[in-house]
């Protein structure tokens, strides 16, 4: 995998966050539920291949450096990744048909801002301190 390949996810995971915020903002519950719910599955799923990517691919590579500092950039990136994942699935689990979204309608705006800022935080830290290791 090259660093362009992981971008690219970020960059339809950035575009699937900012239509389910926007979805959301609008804050029509009975028009947009099967939308946000749409766009949710989706967004799992894009996720979900991007985890098992860096997975499968980028730490394993990353902790076969001969530098230690890029070792250990690896792993802890690994770890870090944990929390944020379960925390992505419940998310997910809770806001990924319509009949969730409606009945969550009164905190899914806070919940997707707080679980969105956690991705797009990991995202961009990624870009900046992790990827220069790949080609």
């Amino acid at each position: 995998m090259n660093r362009d390949t992981y971008v690219k996810h970020h960059e339809e995971i950035r575009e699937l966050m900012n239509t389910i915020e926007k979805l959301i903002k609008e804050r029509q519950p009975e028009k947009n539920a099967d939308s946000i719910a749409r766009n949710v599955a989706v967004l799992a799923g894009k996720v979900s291949v991007h985890l098992s990517l860096e997975d499968k691919y980028l730490y394993p590579k990353l902790a076969e450096s001969t530098e230690e500092k890029i070792r250990s950039l690896a792993l802890r990136y690994q770890k870090q990744m944990g929390g944020i994942a379960s925390n992505f699935v419940a998310y997910k689990d809770k806001y990924n048909t319509k009949p969730e979204v409606l009945e969550g309608a009164a905190k899914i705006e806070k919940e997707t801002e707080a679980m969105f800022k956690e991705l797009r935080n990991r995202i961009e830290k990624e870009e900046q301190e992790l990827y220069q290791y790949i080609g």
